[in-house]
């Protein structure tokens, strides 16, 4: 072989593996599915409403995208019920008083290959002085099509619950406007009380509305945990093993 077609078979060789590695890549980057949002407005009796809805798309299989968007559009389908069942009670002569508005966003808050982590919050003003806060968190197994707690980030038997309290409240008694009774009672280390929770890049996060801690009037509290404070529960060969490396 002269050294022309030594130096062409290299070259070829190259290129081999650099088209099976772009090929790798754009395989792994087609299980990336998409998240789109739909906003469906409506003023049915003076009573608007402006809701968002999140929706699985993309290259997963059909079944996972019918669990996520089912359980997406049942929770925000009850805010709507509940909104337009209280407008119903409370018209007069076909139309609302008062100040009407139901506003539900949502924010994604991660969204790799294995996991998707959703916050759904709204208000909800139905003539009164004080809208009411409404939230759900959502934490999807993409890869599998299911949904995920507390338990299934952690090590079987593990303390994290007691961990996760501890820290929030430091956090949220440093915050201030708080209510130590509403703290000793909402912040104990109790699985409800830590069940809106997103995952994000910086850590674990927990959302707190008004009024879980402080007064009515009080704004929402979140509070984000960095993984390395969760490092000795943390199942590390779980879902959030890969944010320890980071």
């Amino acid at each position: 072989m002269t050294r022309i077609s030594r130096g062409l078979f290299v070259i070829l060789f190259i290129m081999l593996l650099l088209s099976v590695f772009v090929q790798a890549q754009a395989k792994e980057k087609n299980v990336l599915y998409t998240m789109t949002k739909e906003v469906v407005k409506d003023n049915d009796m003076g009573a608007s409403s402006s809701v968002e809805y999140p929706v699985l798309g993309g290259s997963v299989g059909i079944e996972t995208k019918r669990a996520f968007n089912i359980r997406a559009n049942n929770i925000i389908g009850s805010y709507l019920r509940d909104y337009k069942r209280a407008a119903v009670s409370q018209a007069k002569d076909g139309k609302v008083e008062g100040v009407w508005i139901l506003e539900v966003r949502n924010r994604i808050m991660i969204q790799t290959p294995a996991l998707l982590s959703v916050i759904i919050q709204g208000t909800s003003n139905t003539g009164g002085a004080q809208p009411a806060s409404l939230y759900e968190t959502l934490l999807f197994d993409v890869k599998n099509g299911t949904f995920l707690e507390l338990d299934d980030l952690f090590k079987p038997s593990s303390n994290y619950i007691q961990v996760i309290a501890n820290y929030c409240t430091r956090v949220i008694r440093k915050q201030g406007n708080v209510d130590e009774s509403l703290i000793k009672k909402n912040l104990a280390p109790m699985k409800d009380n830590f069940k809106l929770f997103y995952v994000s890049p910086e850590g674990l996060g927990f959302i707190f509305p008004p009024g879980s801690v402080g007064g009515t009037a009080s704004a929402t509290k979140e509070v984000v945990i960095p993984y390395v404070y969760l490092k000795k529960v943390i199942n590390k060969s779980g879902y959030l093993g890969d944010f320890l490396k980071q």
